[in-house]
């Protein structure tokens, strides 16, 4: 049994309300081989077992006041109450109903519990449930824009726009450093949110290594941050995590994406702003190139910048947290 205290933050938050308890046999028992089949009955036990152990299997009764944000075929998003203290972001993945799902969940989830870093949600837990053959993720809530709404609303500085695309690369290389390494599939405007809760805005990295193999947009084809192997159906990679940051680099400085010319052919006008620059201009291209292998990794864009480019990129107040 697990009771009585909240272990997913920096600080935990002792709970004195009500006494929230975990039944993991209740949960074993749930896990029926008759209805689910072996296979999946199998990887279920395996993901209550590794969620348990690693103490980011949370009960049922600690999400309370629930309110729908958004809806698909692939999940539901709401805002709830964890322990009826911290605001969340629930994320519903229904019929989990497939072998290979309940797979990638135990394989993703043990590394996605342990991130810690500031521009990437907390993971609080997960709530598993074997006969709703449903599983719901819990992670921090974060108030604020997504960086395309917020840059079209806000005439922010170039200091402002180097910091925030200063914070979106240490949360990559963060992603990248973890063993294994943790490939984001989706580096979009509308996945960097701009936390407006304190002082000064702040980066949030949402969806951050969390791709179902049923969980791809069906409008791909449209998305000039996709890098073009991926639209031509490889795996995604950091190579491809690379590309998409030279994107949201691109619209930082300059205000445009680049013109997809086909499939295996993505440019960038000639001409830039004054404001650009020469080196980040020539950081941003490398990051567009075609061919991936020839694209720079996070960990060589952290040791070989110089000058303009890394006093830009330096850390801020986040990077001593690396």
């Amino acid at each position: 049994m697990w009771r009585g205290r909240c272990r997913f933050r920096k600080r935990a938050v002792s709970i004195t309300e009500k006494d929230y308890t975990l039944d993991v046999n209740g949960l074993f028992s749930d896990v029926d081989d008759a209805v689910l089949g072996h296979e999946l009955a199998r990887v279920y036990k395996r993901l209550i077992t590794r969620c348990h152990a690693g103490h980011y299997l949370l009960p049922e009764s600690a999400l309370s006041q629930s309110s729908l944000i958004r809806s698909n075929k692939v999940k539901t998003v709401h805002k709830g109450l964890l322990y009826d203290s911290m605001d969340s972001a629930v994320i519903k993945i229904p019929d989990v109903c497939r072998a290979d799902e309940c797979e990638e969940l135990l394989q993703c989830l043990p590394t996605l519990a342990k991130i810690r870093h500031p521009t990437l949600p907390l993971l609080y837990g997960a709530i598993i449930d074997p006969l709703g053959v449903s599983v719901t993720l819990v992670y921090e809530w974060v108030q604020g824009r997504d960086l395309q709404c917020f840059l079209h609303c806000v005439d922010s500085q170039d200091s402002v726009n180097m910091m925030f695309a200063s914070e979106i690369f240490f949360g990559l290389h963060h992603l990248h450093s973890q063993r294994p390494p943790v490939v984001h599939d989706d580096m979009s405007l509308q996945n960097i949110l701009v936390d407006e809760s304190g002082s000064i805005p702040r980066i949030k990295i949402l969806k951050s290594g969390m791709r179902l193999s049923r969980d791809q947009p069906v409008d791909r084809q449209d998305k000039l941050h996709v890098a073009p192997e991926v639209l031509a159906g490889a795996i995604p990679s950091e190579a491809a995590d690379i590309f998409s940051y030279g994107c949201l680099l691109l619209f930082l400085l300059a205000r445009f994406l680049p013109y997809r010319v086909n499939q295996q052919q993505c440019d960038v006008p000639d001409e830039w702003p004054e404001t650009v620059g020469w080196e980040k201009t020539e950081l941003i291209r490398s990051c567009l190139q075609i061919d991936p292998d020839n694209r720079p990794s996070s960990s060589d864009m952290l040791a070989t910048l110089q000058g303009d480019v890394s006093s830009c990129l330096e850390p801020t107040s986040i990077g001593a947290q690396h």
